[in-house]
């Protein structure tokens, strides 16, 4: 009766592996499902415990060693074979054991893992980070080539499905998603020093669009004092809605074949040097300049002070000092400055009262030296007009002071990228400047696009100073 049942545990425990095998099988022929293996369970007697036991140790050996699979199939095989079954279960829990499991392992920060090699996953994350991406994008170039194996080209697919594939209009306008780690360092940077990243308050959006509340600045309240016993005045604050639409912002780093084949490069110092440049440029430029489809600073509640001239020279240290008050009270709280190099180092030469007989500088050496101008912090930005820019130009805005807290920028949590030869670039390097085709001069090009826009949904003032409107 003893033998009997020992016979009969074992024929479970032969279907239970049965199971398993079929479970490793399909993780060999689809390793992008790697994590996703499924161990079947209807007709296994084993008891509930030791099958999520073994479910476990085959789900940590495939995504961890799945290098070990192909052996762990021969070994399963042999032992259903020859009856071995009890012994397989301690050899398959054991190796699982054995497997140490890395210590960044969700969605982000393990994204790169299967890039990596075993002492590649014991550096730190930066490094972790660094490796990966700079085998991913020479993966998208490989691919774009045709010159990718069978086993990248499978590795590529996998990686694909687990950060997403973004097709936003055409099949050719479609391209990965930078994964969310390397996104998240493009970001940080960007946050260093950027106007727009460091000083708006910003919306991440998951969509295009995104209508956003907003109170209409004629109806904002504002104190009034009520006599004892007198009715209270009813303010009716009337609420808009102003609609964020993300406009689509492009750049192109061009590169050779061998740029791209060299492993000692680090494509991902150069992305991110690249992206930080442009994407803080071209926003802030959005942002104080405006461009075609976002407004920026001029949809802003402003008021202009104009000059006596049309040149920043006409600039002079009690308009600077009149101007400013002409914010309320609310705005000049966290309130800064905004300005070019140039228009900085002229105001560094401005006398406090041009007619005194004594120069007194309107900024002193200690607030030159801690960037602050009239108790007010200074930041300093390519994206405002340069003294060069304001000589005998009309309506200029030559600095700005106010809260950008109040102005909203709204911006796509994600960055795409592809590779292509088809695009063309302008060669400055020589004269005059040409427009190259990538193809002809066979060279490629990283395609980076992210999308942003810029909205003013609550009253905000600003005090801008521009050149006088007429000469």
């Amino acid at each position: 009766m003893k033998r009997k049942h020992l016979k009969s545990m074992r024929i479970r425990l032969l279907f239970a592996f049965i199971f398993l095998l079929a479970g490793i099988f399909a993780v060999l022929s689809a390793p992008e499902l790697l994590p996703l293996i499924t161990i079947a369970t209807a007709p296994i007697a084993l008891d509930e415990e030791t099958m999520n036991k073994l479910t476990e140790s085959i789900n940590k050996i495939a995504l961890f060693k799945p290098e070990m699979l192909n052996d762990l199939k021969t070994q399963i095989t042999d032992g259903i074979k020859n009856g071995l079954i009890d012994p397989l279960v301690e050899k398959i829990q054991g190796i699982a054991d054995k497997i140490k499991i890395p210590e960044q392992t969700n969605a982000k920060k393990g994204w790169f893992d299967p890039l990596l090699n075993d002492v590649e996953k014991t550096a730190d994350e930066k490094e972790q980070r660094r490796l990966g991406f700079n085998r991913f994008v020479r993966l998208i170039h490989q691919n774009a080539l045709g010159h990718i194996s069978v086993e990248n080209a499978t590795l590529l697919a996998g990686l694909r499905n687990t950060i997403g594939y973004a097709n936003e209009s055409t099949p050719a306008e479609g391209g990965f998603l930078i994964p969310a780690p390397m996104a998240q360092a493009i970001f940080d940077d960007l946050r260093q020093q950027g106007i727009f990243w460091n000083k708006l308050s910003l919306v991440q959006m998951g969509s295009n669009t995104l209508k956003y509340p907003a109170l209409d600045a004629q109806y904002a309240p504002s104190p009034a004092r009520v006599a004892e016993g007198d009715a209270i005045s009813v303010l009716k604050m009337v609420w808009k809605q102003v609609q964020f639409e993300l406009q689509k912002y492009g750049m192109i780093i061009p590169w050779t074949d061998e740029f791209g084949s060299d492993a000692t490069i680090d494509l991902e110092s150069i992305i991110r040097m690249n992206a930080n440049t442009y994407y803080g440029i071209v926003y802030d430029n959005a942002l104080f300049r405006g461009d075609e489809f976002i407004t920026g600073i001029p949809g802003a509640t402003t008021t202009y002070k104009p000059l006596s001239t049309q040149s920043y020279t006409s600039l002079t240290g009690p308009d600077i000092i009149a101007g400013m008050h002409g914010l309320r009270a609310i705005d000049m709280m966290n309130a800064e400055w905004y300005m070019s190099n140039q228009i900085w180092g002229y105001i560094q030469t401005l006398p406090l009262d041009p007619d005194a007989t004594m120069f007194t500088p309107l900024v002193s050496e200690n607030d030159v030296k801690n960037k602050m101008l009239r108790g007010y912090p200074v930041n300093i930005t390519d994206s405002c007009l340069s003294t060069g820019e304001l000589l005998n130009v009309a309506d200029k805005p030559v600095l700005t002071f106010g809260n950008f807290k109040k102005i909203y920028g709204g911006y796509k949590g994600n960055i795409l990228i592809d590779v292509s030869n088809q695009a063309t670039f302008i060669d400055e390097s020589v004269e005059p400047a040409k427009t190259v085709n990538m193809w002809q001069a066979d060279m490629w090009g990283i395609r980076l696009r992210h999308r942003a826009d810029i909205k003013i949904p609550f009253p905000v003032r600003l005090i801008q100073w521009r050149t006088a409107h007429s000469a």
